[in-house]
């Protein structure tokens, strides 16, 4: 039996997640593949018909006589075989479901207990005295130098390294179990977004959920980063005379004021990006307004803009503003925090290693150094390799 569609074939498409996003829009997709796609009513009309056993062709007439509604609805279908979202076509399984236990348990407890309404206020309480502080007495914001807690740099880059990624791994910890309070799984994955290597916990299956409860997934992570952005806040203000603690502290606010600010680099799909998305209404924001901002200059970018909805256009507009302060933060923090202190890092270590020997403390810690850095290399070709592999294999992304 070919996978050849007629107007006779019947299809199955029970299997797929349909949520509202508003008056015109719908999400559509397959919960246990991980593939989302934006459609209007009549699609989501379309697929309630062929769900009921009617053929492409009954289905087609049901739509023009009942509903006077103009589609075509073989086309369509079409489109849902491409994308791998048929269950069965004519009795012959074309896509397995392949069910995951989505009974979370403990971890659904765990996002219930750190993710209820009022844990949620005190996030945002705590956020506000965080800036309140740092508007107060601007000498607690850190600058580059606080990365070097020892006068070893390479004893100072790994403790950075480690608590780095320590505070990464919270930071999608958050996301995880903020995630497991609606009964979504999550898994994590290495990415590159622009300089940086980064774990991201892939939360891809949220659309399978009512636009409500997206948010705070979204926003989890950055919740927990303001916690203990505003505890180290917190021991620099009052432990000053504690030599150790205070320039542990600066930094830890140094980490995370790195990341929280690189949040507003949205052209690299952060945090914030999926908020702004899932806020509008809009399922690709980054490749609209790239088309806005590129139309004047390049021709293909202007067929993108013309092409695109009225709705799409105007915000793609205003994104568009987002866009270029989110490449300017990212700029800024390469700059002035990334740049300088790669630059003294591996300078000093280069100078240690050529300067002595093999069994001087100065030698090792030089070559501490250069490891850490040949590590992140490493990290980041495998992260962008992963990438592109997750690009080219990646279905049409809401």
């Amino acid at each position: 039996m070919s996978n050849q569609l007629t107007l006779d074939s019947i299809v199955d498409l029970s299997h797929l997640s349909i949520q509202k996003e508003d008056d015109e829009e719908y999400t559509v997709g397959d919960l246990y593949n991980d593939i989302f796609i934006r459609i209007p009513y009549e699609g989501v009309l379309v697929i309630e018909l062929l769900n009921k056993g009617l053929s492409i062709e009954e289905a087609q007439k049901e739509i023009e006589n009942k509903y006077k509604i103009e589609i075509d609805v073989l086309d369509f279908v079409e489109l849902l075989l491409e994308l791998n979202l048929i269950h069965k076509l004519d009795g012959k399984v074309l896509m397995e479901i392949i069910k995951t236990d989505m009974n979370l348990g403990w971890k659904q407890k765990i996002g219930n207990l750190f993710f209820r309404k009022e844990t949620v206020i005190m996030y945002t309480i705590l956020s506000i005295l965080t800036v309140g502080m740092f508007c107060y007495e601007p000498s607690l914001l850190p600058n580059y130098k606080d990365m070097f807690l020892f006068e070893s740099v390479g004893i100072s880059l790994f403790i950075f390294f480690i608590v780095s990624w320590l505070l990464t791994f919270l930071h999608e910890i958050g996301h995880y179990f903020a995630a497991a309070k609606e009964n979504v799984p999550v898994r994590f994955q290495l990415s590159i977004r622009w300089f940086w290597i980064v774990i991201e916990a892939d939360m891809n299956k949220l659309w399978s959920q009512e636009k409500q409860k997206r948010y705070i997934p979204f926003l989890a992570g950055l919740c927990w980063d303001m916690v203990v952005l505003f505890i180290a806040v917190l021991i620099q203000f009052f432990m000053q005379n504690q030599e150790f603690i205070y320039h542990f502290a600066r930094m830890i606010i140094l980490i995370q004021m790195y990341r929280i600010v690189s949040q507003f680099a949205i052209f690299l799909r952060t945090d914030f990006y999926y908020i702004l998305i899932t806020y509008f209404n809009s399922s690709n924001l980054t490749q609209s307004a790239t088309a806005y901002l590129l139309k004047s200059i390049v021709a293909s970018k202007k067929n993108i803009y013309v092409n695109l909805p009225e709705k799409e256009k105007k915000l793609a507009k205003y994104y568009s503003y987002f866009y270029v302060l989110g490449g300017i933060a990212a700029s800024l923090l390469f700059i002035f925090y990334t740049v300088p202190a790669g630059y003294t890092a591996i300078n000093g270590a280069v100078q240690q290693i050529s300067s002595y020997q093999i069994n001087s403390i100065n030698f090792w810690d030089g070559l501490i150094l250069l490891s850490l850095t040949l590590f992140e290399i490493a990290l980041w070709c495998i992260g962008a390799w992963k990438s592109r592999i997750r690009n080219t294999n990646s279905q049409l992304e809401v």
